[in-house]
């Protein structure tokens, strides 16, 4: 007989680094978690895992025990382990739009090392979506969203999202949060679990299935409809084979198969158009409220929230077009100093350490990685500047630089760090023309020279 209902079981975590417990605590989860998943997915050769749209997880799991990189890239070479596209799952609305692209290039870029990168975005948690995020998924050859937080309410499980510039993404909308098919028993009724002494009553196959057909149906203009199997530091369900024969065996007219976004994307999108159905249009971005976090988040600790905007400016409109125009003068572009202070940021963007609606260990880790990536920044780009200033031909001379795009006119205040040696302040300041432009010095105040001497060593002359 033909199937009636089709639906998707994509198995994943919501992974998120540091929450309602600090990042070192939940490794320790996360190391367990996929030593776990890498022994059940070599065990079950068509077992398949989704990596919560992020690389930050495999790549901290890598980090704590590189022995497992092979076992780890093999899988991931043969797509069954999805990572990315995401480094981190980002708070789109508060990450400047050239931090998700980096957030994007850099996810993509380790996922590929390792072997494959997910091409689909799945972001189920994030706390509303940027409209112009079709626009930069597009430009990294994405077409699919799987998201939940910020949907207009009543929406169907699939709608054109589109861009301000008319871009489309292919949005598959969890109507009802996420990990609604977590834990599928292999129990037919209803039962009893007793956890450390505590009694829970659990849904029995037969209940838990007809519930979560009851909330997809709802929505769909599809046969295929899609169940999430995993939630927030979920396992890998190792017997989820064997409970989806059952479910076939209790509910002969559907049919549940383990899929991935993208196959779920693609079914969806032939039932479509074998069916003519043209699908609703949704215009611009998505904040709509389903919970007070998507309005909080964005005013908890702005002492936090202010230090970010700073450290993505200082990177993008400082450090990196000062190391190229160092790199112009013949120095060697600092590229780790580049990856190693964008990935301090991009480890902020996660959207429960950019939100900081977390506990304070939280919060005093994500402003540590700022100050790193602040003392990083800066000191290159300081060589940076060094650099070019050295390769002009003016002999003794106090360069100052704008690093808009701008021109800058009227009074302006500056100060300077003048060597010693080189005598009072008195200088003569002119613009890139040589014409002399006005100035006056308020204060001249001593301080010790610590300058850095290359072959002595410690700051000294």
């Amino acid at each position: 007989m033909e199937k009636k209902e089709s639906y998707h079981g994509i198995s994943n975590t919501h992974w998120g680094r540091e929450w309602y417990q600090c990042h070192e605590k939940y490794l320790v989860r996360l190391v367990e978690l996929c030593d776990r998943l890498v022994e059940i997915m070599e065990a079950q050769p068509d077992y398949r895992f989704i990596l919560d749209g992020q690389y930050a997880m495999i790549g901290d799991y890598i980090e704590a025990k590189p022995e497992m990189k092979e076992r780890v890239m093999k899988l991931v070479g043969e797509k069954r382990l999805l990572s990315g596209p995401w480094y981190t799952q980002p708070l789109e609305g508060l990450v400047g739009g050239e931090g998700l692209i980096r957030n994007l290039q850099y996810g993509i870029r380790a996922s590929e090392e390792l072997g494959n990168a997910m091409r689909f975005s799945y972001e189920v948690d994030e706390f509303g979506h940027t409209s112009q995020l079709p626009q930069i998924l597009a430009g990294f050859d994405i077409k699919g969203v799987i998201a939940w937080r910020g949907v207009p309410n009543h929406s169907k499980s699939y709608f054109a999202w589109q861009s301000p510039d008319g871009t489309i993404a292919n949005m598959m909308h969890t109507n009802a949060g996420y990990g609604e098919a977590t834990a599928m028993p292999l129990e037919t009724e209803d039962y009893t679990e007793t956890i450390d002494g505590m009694e829970y009553k659990r849904e029995g196959l037969k209940n838990h299935v007809n519930r979560i057909r009851t909330l997809r149906m709802a929505v769909s203009e599809s046969k295929h409809m899609l169940w999430l199997n995993g939630i927030d530091h979920s396992w890998a369900e190792e017997e989820l084979f064997e409970v989806m024969k059952k479910i076939e065996e209790l509910f002969p007219e559907i049919e549940v198969r383990q899929s991935t976004p993208e196959e779920y994307m693609e079914a969806v999108l032939a039932d479509y158009k074998e069916k003519g159905i043209t699908p609703d249009l949704v215009k611009g971005e998505l904040m709509t409220t389903k919970e007070s976090v998507l309005e909080s988040a964005n005013s908890l600790h702005p002492r936090q929230k202010l230090r970010h905007y700073e450290t993505e400016d200082l990177l993008t409109r400082k450090l990196e077009p000062f190391a190229a125009a160092a790199w112009l003068c013949g120095k060697k572009y600092p590229a780790w100093a580049v990856d190693r202070a964008w990935k301090y940021v991009l480890e902020n963007h996660a959207h429960d350490s950019l939100d900081c609606c977390s506990v304070d260990e939280v919060f005093e880790q994500v402003m540590a990685r700022y100050g790193a990536c602040l003392s990083l920044a800066t000191q290159e780009m300081e060589e940076c500047l060094r650099h070019i200033m050295a390769s002009g031909k003016e002999g003794k001379a106090v360069c100052v630089f704008n690093p808009t795009a701008e021109t800058v006119s009227g009074v302006r205040e500056y100060t300077f760090d003048i060597p010693e040696g080189y005598g009072n302040y008195a200088f003569e300041r002119r613009d890139v023309s040589g014409k002399a432009v006005p100035m006056a010095g308020i204060a001249h105040d001593v301080v010790g020279d610590v300058r850095y001497n290359r072959r002595r060593g410690h700051p000294t002359g």
